[in-house]
């Protein structure tokens, strides 16, 4: 049985995105740091863990299969959003996208 791979629509995005904007920044010296930064991510409630987990699965689906296109919809929405190839691995894409005071980093 061929494995389902999820097609994610705009719409998908902006809904997995919003969540993120109403997390509150942990204490501790993480300022500017990425929601999906190890230091910022341990110290996240289960249920912002999880809004953060849903973001980056739908955003990294999204990119891949749109590429410019899906970085242009989305900044399009607000969501100041870059993917590009690694400059130290040019098989691998990364970037990053904003959501309210949140910046999460797509590898």
């Amino acid at each position: 049985m061929p494995n389902h791979i999820e097609q994610f629509t705009i719409h998908d995005v902006v809904e997995a995105l919003e969540p993120l904007a109403n997390i509150e920044r942990p204490d501790g010296d993480n300022e500017g740091d990425p929601i999906n930064e190890t230091s910022v991510y341990r110290s996240l409630s289960s249920p912002d863990k999880t809004k953060v987990d849903r973001a980056e699965e739908v955003v990294v689906g999204y990119l891949r299969q749109c590429g410019r296109r899906g970085v242009t919809e989305m900044n399009k929405r607000g969501y100041h959003a870059s993917f590009d190839q690694d400059i130290n691995d040019d098989t691998s894409l990364v970037g990053n996208v904003k959501a309210g005071e949140w910046k999460l980093v797509i590898r």
